[in-house]
């Protein structure tokens, strides 16, 4: 698992702390765990994907992050910054030669 690129890391200059969805009360609204940080690169931009369910699924930002494992699922909950706080609609991990490169997140409210 080769993180290599120093420029690649560089471009990583914002901080998102994942919570992880833990349980739900009796009307559904969700509670999250403290969460871990994690070096990332996130960029504003509506789009729309549809899943293989045929599921449209929208989002607002794309969160590359620094993370060779999993460290996130859908509808857990990211803080970018200390400040928004977004649910992950996507995930998708990269690999390189090595094995596992970073994970990119699809992200919406």
């Amino acid at each position: 698992m080769a993180f290599e690129s120093d420029v690649f890391y560089d471009l990583m200059t914002d901080t998102v702390t994942i919570s992880t969805r833990t349980t739900q009360d009796l009307y559904g609204s969700p509670s999250f765990s403290t969460g871990v940080a994690r070096r990332a690169r996130v960029v504003e931009k509506q789009g729309m994907v549809r899943t293989s369910e045929d599921k449209a699924i929208e989002y607002t930002h794309v969160a590359w992050v620094h993370s060779t494992g999993n460290t996130a699922a859908v509808d857990d909950r990211v803080t970018l910054d200390g400040v928004n706080y977004l649910v992950i609609k996507m995930v998708e991990r990269y690999p390189d030669e090595d094995g596992a490169h970073h994970v990119k997140f699809l992200l919406g409210y």
